[in-house]
C-alpha cells in the first residue's frame, strides 16, 4: 500500500510541475487574442472563429500544452513500472494498464479535438 501512495504523490508532483510550466508559457503567449484594450471588444470571429480564436487557443492549450505532457509523464511511469516489475506479473500488468490507459486517453482526446475542430470550421466557414 505504501508503494501506491508514494507513486500517486510522485505523479501529482510531476503533474503539478508540468501544469505550472505549460501554464506559464501559455500565459506569456496569451490565450485571449483580443480585448486587451477596453475600447476594443472581441468580435464573434475572434471568440469562436478558426485558427487564433479564443476557443481554438484554449482547446490547443488544453490538448497540446496540458494533456500531452501529462500523458508523457504517465506513459513513462507505466513503462518504468513494467521494466521494474522484476518478473512479477501483477506489477507488469499494472504498468501495462497505465500505458494502455494513456493511449486510450490520448486517442479520445485527439478524437474529440478533431470533432470540435471540424464543427468550428463548418460553423465559421
Amino acid at each position: 500500500m505504501a508503494w501506491k501512495g508514494m507513486g500517486a504523490m510522485k505523479i501529482a508532483g510531476i503533474s503539478a510541475f508540468l501544469f505550472l510550466t505549460t501554464y506559464s508559457s501559455s500565459v506569456a503567449q496569451g490565450l485571449v487574442p483580443c480585448g486587451n484594450d477596453p475600447s476594443q471588444m472581441c468580435t464573434w470571429s475572434q471568440l469562436i472563429g478558426g485558427s487564433g480564436s479564443l476557443v481554438s487557443n484554449v482547446i490547443n492549450f488544453a490538448l497540446f500544452g496540458f494533456a500531452v505532457p501529462i500523458a508523457v509523464a504517465f506513459f513513462i511511469w507505466g513503462g518504468i513500472k513494467m521494466v521494474m516489475s522484476g518478473g512479477n506479473e501483477s506489477r507488469f500488468n499494472e504498468g501495462k494498464t497505465v500505458v494502455t490507459g494513456v493511449l486510450w486517453g490520448l486517442a479520445i482526446a485527439f478524437g474529440a479535438w478533431l470533432i470540435v475542430n471540424t464543427v468550428i470550421n463548418i460553423l465559421t466557414g
